[in-house]
């Protein structure tokens, strides 16, 4: 089966998945902001290949899923509302892997609804400190300025992340999402500072995977995270891309494989 595109009619309004659902447990997958589901495209087909139902959720307010109803949101509304996604997909459960922000709303999902929580593959873990936490906390929308003095930035820091043959169109595709997210963009942001991470890491009971590359934003965090939480299976990669998921996404399914098989 190819990878399909759905929406999903929910409690909270309409959310917009990729998936390739074949006979194996469940794998959820929740991007970073402004990402979307686009952001896991090219790592559905190979996990569905080593036997896993794959779906690949908008969170909401980014990529094509409706925004939380109420305009802004708590990191546990979004814990909802993903296990809310997890059954209306047919199932009794899933893995989540998760990233940046994705992982904050799987941690809360599986505190929240441990039931519904396999485990966790937690990839770059914005366990923030003190400085990032409150900006985080209190981020505006956005300003692209006249000449889009913002956006160009982020397409020359994306560009030069990646390999020649994929820059083109990871760089437009994540373009494409922070426009599409607009004034959304800082919810999911807001609402994950606002939590408390080091509780959540306590409360988790879920076999839990935390790994990063050594050249990722968010590698002090997710080291933090490691030692905090010890019963975790910590791996750093030293890949030279930044993109994993478009340049390895073999190499990284069958690491999320070996974990999930034990």
């Amino acid at each position: 089966m190819s990878i399909r595109r759905r929406y999903l009619d929910l409690s909270w309004g309409q959310a917009h998945v990729m998936q390739n659902l074949e006979a194996g447990p469940l794998i959820l997958c929740l991007h970073k902001v402004t990402s979307a589901s686009s952001f896991f495209q090219r790592l559905i087909d190979p996990l569905a290949d080593l036997g896993y139902s794959v779906a690949a959720l908008d969170l909401a307010g980014y990529g094509m899923s409706d925004p939380p109803p109420s305009g802004e949101a708590s990191l546990a509304w979004y814990g909802d509302a993903t296990v809310e996604v997890i059954q209306a997909l047919g199932f009794s459960s899933a893995w989540l892997l998760g990233n940046k922000t994705g992982v904050s709303v799987a941690m809360r999902a599986a505190v929240d609804h441990p039931e519904l929580v396999d485990g966790l593959l937690l990839w770059s873990v914005p366990y923030l400190f003190p400085e990032m936490q409150d900006y985080l906390a209190n981020e505006k929308v956005p300003v692209f300025g006249e000449g889009g003095e913002a956006i160009l930035k982020r397409w020359q820091k994306t560009y030069r992340s990646c390999s020649p043959e994929l820059a083109e169109l990871v760089a437009t595709r994540e373009v494409g999402e922070a426009l599409l997210a607009n004034h959304n963009h800082p919810i999911a942001h807001r609402a994950l500072a606002r939590d408390d991470h080091g509780a959540m890491l306590k409360a988790i009971t879920q076999r839990t995977l935390i790994f990063a590359n050594r050249d990722d934003s968010l590698l002090a965090e997710t080291q933090r995270t490691a030692k905090e939480m010890p019963s975790a299976t910590y791996t750093e990669f030293d890949w030279p891309v930044a993109f994993l998921a478009d340049e390895r996404p073999r190499e990284l399914a069958e690491f999320l494989d070996k974990f999930i098989r034990g």
